[in-house]
């Protein structure tokens, strides 16, 4: 779109606003590479802090990690909470040794737990960003894929031509000689 947009507005309008022509181009290798040029830095211009944001984001990103120490606390802060109160609900007492051993073993299984969420979180967010910036690389390969498939496409096209116009002037030379060559044949006949 923004290529449409670039090349609109450099053609000539009549006073009623509408395009009249398309401009005379002299150098169409200088102007497709000054379209080009300026969509590159337009792309800079208007993506480019995007991107840089969504690299740095995608190297950089732990929000997983700190879902899952939150997540952890308040799970085992839930759980000391439950066996409180089912302790307070059911009356059993136990003695010192029994409550220390189910202390311990509360503190140990919310260890392990906290150590296994944000384990697995380090695992998901690294998985996560890498494929972020997979997808980042790939949007950015086809982008300048396409540009360079124009670029050949133009030296292609430019090459044709010039090989275009080098065959019809050869062609051109060689009817002007055997042009010559008919009409002096024909000034000898006679």
């Amino acid at each position: 779109m923004a290529i449409m947009d670039y090349m609109m507005s450099r053609l000539p309008t009549t006073t009623t606003g509408n395009n009249a022509a398309l401009p005379y181009v002299s150098d169409p290798e200088e102007t497709f590479a000054g379209i080009t040029r300026d969509e590159y830095l337009s792309r800079l211009t208007n993506y480019g802090d995007f991107e840089e944001g969504q690299i740095n984001k995608a190297l950089t990103d732990t929000s997983l990690i700190d879902q899952a120490r939150d997540s952890s606390a308040t799970s085992s802060a839930l759980t000391r909470g439950i066996v409180q109160r089912n302790t307070e609900r059911y009356g059993a007492s136990l003695n010192p040794a029994a409550e220390k051993a189910r202390n311990n073993a509360l503190t140990m299984g919310n260890t392990l737990n906290t150590t296994g969420a944000v384990n697995r979180a380090r695992i998901n967010q690294q998985d996560a960003n890498t494929t972020s910036l997979a997808r980042l690389m790939a949007v950015a390969n086809a982008s300048y894929g396409e540009s360079i498939k124009g670029l050949g496409t133009a030296a292609t096209n430019a090459a044709k031509s010039n090989q275009a116009y080098k065959s019809a002037k050869a062609q051109n030379t060689a009817n002007n000689w055997a042009m010559g060559a008919t009409v002096v044949t024909a000034g000898i006949m006679f």
